[in-house]
């Protein structure tokens, strides 16, 4: 995977804090960014450690979880292209409140939190940015509350593949194909529930003509879904 070459000419930028820069600003921006190659499995937070930097997803996938002492991991998000991660790094001092690694090869852009917290005090438009981003990942966040506590295991994993499939998707002739391969576990983790649950529900939906993997990808059309979704 090629690391990008400046922010500029970046695909993703439109999704970004640095979407609306003036140019004289993009390019002061694009001095204080460092650009990362992370391999699978790469940590770039750790929880409970200092959070010395914003992180925007370029390339790839990184997952946000949570590790207990004997190592177990509880996904509770997946962040790409576009992404923040690491908005701890706005609060001087602020510490991770998860860790975040990759799940595939990966490509994020750093910047440091020193200079993050200059920028939303000296660019409003930077600050308006970060508000609707982080005003959106609170309302998923309150979304994804509702269904752990008000749905059923059916209908809580049919809401995770939609919202995979609106964020991930690649149309397809049978409807949608997510552009990264989801173990049954990560899946299990993002619905809150057991891996033996969800196969069962993957398994009855294969039968009815679903879902199916082509390349170890999920493949669904979401109005076939959709039912599955209501409560």
């Amino acid at each position: 995977m090629k690391l990008p070459v400046g922010c500029a000419a970046c695909p993703v930028r439109c999704l970004t804090i640095a979407a609306d820069l003036a140019p004289e600003v993009l390019a002061e921006f694009s001095r204080h960014i460092v650009q990362r190659r992370l391999a699978p499995g790469q940590q770039v937070l750790v929880e409970g450690e200092p959070c010395t930097e914003l992180f925007i997803v370029h390339a790839g996938r990184l997952k946000l979880y949570y590790q207990n002492e004997e190592g177990k991991e509880q996904i509770i998000d997946l962040a790409g292209p576009g992404d923040l991660v690491g908005e701890a790094a706005i609060r001087e001092g602020g510490r991770c409140d998860v860790s975040a690694a990759a799940v595939e090869e990966a490509v994020v852009c750093a910047l440091p939190g020193a200079y993050f917290r200059w920028l939303v005090q000296a660019r409003p438009e930077v600050a308006w940015r970060v508000l609707a981003l982080l005003g959106a990942k609170l309302a998923h966040s309150r979304l994804v509350a509702r269904d752990l506590a008000l749905k059923r295991a059916r209908e809580r994993l049919a809401g995770v593949l939609l919202r995979l499939a609106a964020k991930e998707g690649e149309p397809v002739r049978d409807g949608v194909r997510l552009k990264m391969p989801l173990k049954v576990e990560t899946l299990a983790y993002l619905a809150g529930l057991t891996p033996e649950t969800t196969a069962r529900i993957m398994s009855r939906w294969r039968k009815e003509g679903i879902i199916h993997r082509e390349k170890r990808r999920l493949v669904f059309d979401p109005q076939k879904l959709a039912p599955s979704a209501e409560n």
